[in-house]
């Protein structure tokens, strides 16, 4: 049977709202020169400098890495992507999304194409994790030469054989989260793998990525902008796609959707002047843009991180390697221990949960106890027990 597509006309005819001619955006400085490729290419993310996403450019065309802003940033003069051209990513090490901040305008006639990368069991490298597109979570362990498949990574992620959740359901998955304003921006979940005897191994599929353009000009989309999830048995989620301008026009596709099963991802376009016939799957949040444009979670906005973990600091940009030598934290402890999470500017009484992916297994998930503190900042404390091997931890709170 055919997958449902959801299909959304975004914009038709044209909504004016009285304001400056040409946004301020912080950063936009065009130190990465322009972007006008003639053919196919594919952009490096781990060539990007790590340094502030503001400071002085050391890497003019590769961009930059702001671990804290978990984001890899360029600063276009102008992006021109023309027909049948197709501007692709690698990732990060650290997987992080993709921000163009733009001094001039925008025009998208070819594809950026923010896709979860397909899965593969081809010898002689099979994958063991599916790889997401920038901004996204891997989908579950399976390797090509054992049945012991694990469950799909992100705030979403897909249990052992489930589906990935994102701005909508996954089919047997409520793990919603993120926003519709895509503050901060955040892309898909990784389903989880399976295997069924006689069919053969199926890898968990990588989340869709997620992109922010904001540009001082006008953004004109007449290609497409891509953050869509995959399916492999199970599916994962779509990703996110940002646009901020003073105009938005064109008669293109924005596609973040799920893989069939998968939720679909969020869209969100912010504009003074919206004109023309933008296709959105899933449906776009529509709004004029704050001034200046928010493009990073304002000062104050909740936060979660892991401070330690059997009494070992964690470090300040952990990678979560699953199949590469050198863990973020190392510990030889088979009893519980505890993983102390600090929060900023999030009520006392909301729920932290922490959990735990391996490469084999379902998740764990443990509620963390509040310890002291305050909405200023306030500690937590989840005390597990890791299974032996390689375990990735993701930790998130839900307000009352």
């Amino acid at each position: 049977m055919k997958p449902v597509q959801w299909v959304f006309l975004l914009l038709m005819g044209s909504i004016c709202i009285d304001s400056p001619a040409q946004l301020v955006i912080d950063g936009a400085d065009g130190s990465d020169g322009a972007l006008e490729p003639t053919a196919d290419i594919t952009i490096d993310l781990d060539d990007a400098a790590t340094n502030a996403w503001n400071a002085t450019n050391t890497s003019p065309g590769r961009g930059t890495y702001d671990a804290a802003k978990w984001a890899v940033v360029f600063r276009y003069d102008s992006v021109m992507i023309p027909e049948e051209v197709t501007v692709s990513f690698s990732n990060h090490a650290s997987r992080a999304p993709v921000v163009w901040l733009v001094s001039g305008d925008v025009v998208i006639d070819g594809v950026v194409d923010l896709n979860a990368f397909p899965v593969t069991l081809a010898n002689p490298n099979p994958q063991t994790f599916g790889e997401p597109g920038p901004g996204g979570f891997r989908g579950g362990y399976m390797n090509h030469h054992t049945f012991e498949p694990g469950p799909g990574f992100g705030p979403g992620g897909g249990a052992l054989a489930g589906n990935a959740s994102y701005g909508t359901e996954g089919i047997g998955n409520t793990a919603t989260y993120g926003n519709t304003q895509i503050v901060p921006l955040i892309g898909g979940s990784g389903a989880g793998a399976h295997f069924i005897a006689g069919s053969g191994p199926y890898i968990g599929e990588g989340g869709g990525g997620a992109i922010l353009i904001a540009a001082r000009g006008t953004i004109t989309v007449n290609g497409q902008i891509l953050a869509r999830g995959r399916l492999n048995l199970k599916a994962s989620s779509g990703g996110a796609v940002r646009l901020v301008a003073d105009e938005v026009n064109g008669a293109g596709l924005l596609d973040a959707s799920g893989g069939n099963g998968g939720g679909m991802g969020r869209i969100r376009v912010e504009a003074n002047v919206i004109e023309g016939t933008l296709q959105s799957q899933p449906g776009a949040s529509v709004s004029e843009p704050d001034d200046p444009p928010l493009i990073w979670p304002q000062a104050g906005s909740p936060t979660l991180r892991i401070v330690s973990i059997a009494g070992i600091d964690a470090p300040p940009d952990p990678r979560a390697n699953m199949d590469l030598p050198g863990a973020d934290v190392q510990i030889g402890e088979d009893s519980p221990v505890d993983i102390v999470i600090e929060s900023r500017g999030l009520a006392v009484d909301a729920v932290v949960t922490v959990r735990l992916v391996s490469r084999r297994g379902q998740a764990i998930i443990a509620e963390a106890a509040f310890d002291s503190g305050t909405m200023t900042q306030a500690t937590w404390i989840a005390n597990v027990s890791f299974p032996s091997g390689y375990t990735a931890i993701q930790v998130k709170a839900v307000t009352p």
